[in-house]
């Protein structure tokens, strides 16, 4: 009791005694402004110099490759670290101030009890998420395993060494990818439950975020993202195939997920949407024949006192005259121009299927097309 009575006259006597308030005030003030200038000089120097010698050694945390993605992420990483740094600092500072006075020394005392909390239940609930994070390690190690052991046997089939049903080496790619989705997939559902936090408000919020997206926005997207798969597996064109697609001709240079890219022989990319592709009509001008070898058709129109015996020999000296042209297979066809009702006359042949025979077949007939022209025969249109 003496001791109690002891302590409470102490503490009355230090909060009317203005020499020790003062005293306090003064030492508080002082480590303030001490700690405040020394640490901004040594940060400034430190965070100056570093960053010059990693602009002159040209070395960063983030390859430079990805900085033109990444921005200045790591300056903002830094400067986040510091910002926590200073509320840390200012935290400490702020209880040891509260302390120094008789009135303010219980919201010191409340201040570390309420850090002191924080920091024991962030680390019982660290210690306690541990073997679910074990569990979600495990998932996706056997996740990453069953993947690498599908693009194995994908792999192999896209050597011709292993046959699977309803698989075909030019599908192996989308295939590959749409598998690995649909694992991956199921590897989130599998570790969702044990994620730290996944029954919190803060998960069921974003699921419920990411769910409004996709009622809003999945119409149109999923339209061409499932026409892709539709394109591809239907196998009715593939990258480096000659097409013709409404009003666009050319060279299948890429089949994406959303959309298909045509070089044109212009040397322009025409970029059309699959959905587009597969509603419209598709005609393959690289598909072989069952004689073999791919179909090129030229044809004239000529008048009726054209010699035909001579636009017949003219265009089967443009074939014959074409690398790759396979002389067996030729084929003529005479019909009538409804429009004019004048006749016309057509070559169809067989070229080699490489893509570069078939270019070379292009411009070579449309080449010695010109000497139709050129010659005594009189034409009245042309189509290649």
């Amino acid at each position: 009791m003496l001791a109690r009575m002891e302590a409470q006259r102490t503490s009355l006597r230090e909060q009317f005694n203005n020499r020790y308030l003062f005293i306090s005030a003064g030492k508080g003030r002082a480590l303030l402004l001490a700690l405040f200038y020394y640490g901004a000089f040594r940060a400034r120097r430190r965070v100056r110099r570093f960053f010059l010698l990693r602009i002159l050694e040209k070395r960063s945390a983030i390859p430079q490759h990805w900085r033109r993605y990444l921005g200045n992420i790591e300056v903002r990483l830094y400067a986040v670290l510091v910002i926590l740094l200073g509320m840390l600092a200012c935290y400490l500072w702020l209880s040891w101030a509260f302390s120094l006075f008789p009135w303010t020394r219980v919201w010191s005392e409340s201040l570390g009890d309420w850090s002191l909390g924080v920091i024991r239940h962030l680390s019982l609930s660290i210690v306690a998420s541990l073997p679910g994070l074990m569990i979600v390690v495990l998932i996706f190690l056997l996740t990453w395993l069953i993947i690498r052991l599908v693009k194995v046997v994908l792999d192999q089939v896209a050597a011709g060494r292993i046959q699977i049903p309803g698989i075909h080496p030019e599908t192996v790619s989308a295939t590959r990818r749409l598998i690995s989705v649909v694992i991956w997939l199921f590897a989130l559902s599998a570790a969702y439950p044990f994620l730290p936090g996944a029954n919190s408000l803060a998960f069921k919020g974003i699921s419920v975020f990411f769910g409004l997206m996709l009622t809003l926005g999945s119409t149109g997207v999923m339209t061409h993202a499932m026409s892709g798969p539709v394109l591809i597996y239907s196998r009715a064109l593939r990258k480096g195939d000659w097409i013709r697609l409404a009003d666009n001709e050319g060279q299948v240079s890429e089949i994406g997920v959303l959309a298909t890219k045509i070089l044109t022989r212009e040397n322009y990319i025409v970029t059309v949407p699959n959905a587009v592709v597969v509603s419209g009509k598709i005609i393959n001008l690289s598909a072989e024949s069952a004689d073999g070898g791919v179909n090129l058709t030229t044809s004239v129109t000529i008048g009726y006192d054209t010699p035909w015996r001579q636009v017949h020999a003219l265009l089967e000296l443009a074939a014959r005259r074409t690398p790759g042209s396979i002389s067996k297979l030729r084929r003529w066809c005479v019909s009538w121009d409804c429009l004019t009702g004048t006749p016309r006359m057509s070559c169809r042949c067989a070229y080699s299927p490489q893509p570069s025979c078939r270019m070379a077949a292009t411009h070579c007939i449309a080449a010695l097309l010109m000497c139709l022209t050129n010659s005594a025969c009189r034409l009245c249109r042309r189509t290649l």
